[in-house]
């Protein structure tokens, strides 16, 4: 049963992207969470509906930019190296 006003799955902005290209802009901005959620989706090729038992495929690019000094950003923790 849905909660009331729901109006049924929708796709994800990764899963729209799917067969294409997303560009994240200012990802030097992006929180640590969001970052890991990003690198998952990344290494794996899958996503989770919010709630979701069965991985979404992806295969998509990635086009990603910042203003942001990275390496700085990573000195003082708030960029993950592994991204």
């Amino acid at each position: 049963m849905r909660p009331a006003g729901a109006a049924g799955a929708r796709p994800g902005l990764l899963q729209l992207a799917d067969r294409g290209t997303i560009f994240l802009d200012e990802v030097g901005d992006l929180g640590l969470v969001a970052q890991a959620k990003i690198l998952r989706a990344v290494e794996s090729r899958e996503v989770y509906r919010v709630g979701g038992k069965q991985p979404i495929p992806l295969d998509l690019r990635i086009v990603a930019a910042t203003n942001v000094d990275l390496d700085r950003a990573v000195d003082e923790g708030r960029f993950r190296r592994d991204t």
